[in-house]
């Protein structure tokens, strides 16, 4: 499921996000009491800095929580977005609540700044164009290995959307393949930039299932 947001710069926008627990339920409004949440806009996620930053403490008028609802409601005022490069950003919303757990109720995703009207550009395609195999993002990183160091044969790899994977979804992996000799992919899996991803592997009733750390495409 896309999270793209598509906003006309300098106009006023509001998204409502809703707030789960880790069973993908609504979040009982009382564990909101004490929360704090996050809004991070960003060129790119892996930026140091943002270039807006919205937390329901100190920009309660750009975030905040709709009373009596698992709702978290993200409102852009014209001043936020009037000196922004026009442009693909990223944005990603945190939720701390009061016992101290951290959620993520979007991962990065796309947030689309435009003219809005006639004069905006249709959105972008992000078709499937990231090939993942045992080499990314860096050389050996998703090889299936034993415990010991020696590469699994004949196992099988399936893709999926982290958001997925934490839900439950296992019947919707983005791709599968196998793998073959010290644990390489026998073929690339393609998937589409600007997710987080994890790779599942299992070889039944040999080794796994085991689940790679995320990465972001």
């Amino acid at each position: 499921m896309s999270n793209t947001l598509s906003i006309t710069r300098g106009s006023s926008s509001t998204f409502d996000v809703a707030l789960t627990d880790l069973n993908g339920q609504p979040l009982r409004w009382h564990r909101l009491h004490g929360a704090v949440a996050q809004l991070l806009v960003r060129v790119q996620p892996t930026d140091d800095s943002s270039v807006l930053s919205f937390t329901t403490t100190l920009n309660p008028n750009n975030l905040y929580f709709r009373p009596g609802a698992s709702t978290l409601v993200i409102a852009f005022l014209p001043s936020d977005t009037a000196a922004l490069p026009l442009g693909l950003y990223f944005y990603q919303v945190q939720l701390t609540l009061h016992d101290g757990t951290l959620q993520f109720p979007v991962e990065w995703s796309l947030l689309d700044l435009n003219l809005g009207g006639a004069a905006a550009a249709p959105p972008a395609p992000f078709p499937s164009t990231v090939a993942i195999t045992q080499d990314y993002p860096l050389p050996g990183d998703l090889l299936y290995q034993t415990p010991g160091g020696h590469g699994v044969e004949g196992a099988q790899v399936r893709v999926y959307l982290k958001s997925d994977y934490d839900a439950g979804n296992m019947n919707s992996p983005v791709g599968t393949t196998t793998t073959g000799r010290g644990g390489r992919w026998l073929a690339p899996v393609l998937v589409a930039p600007g997710f987080t991803y994890v790779a599942y592997f299992i070889q039944p009733g040999s080794y796994g299932p085991n689940v790679s750390p995320p990465f972001f495409a």
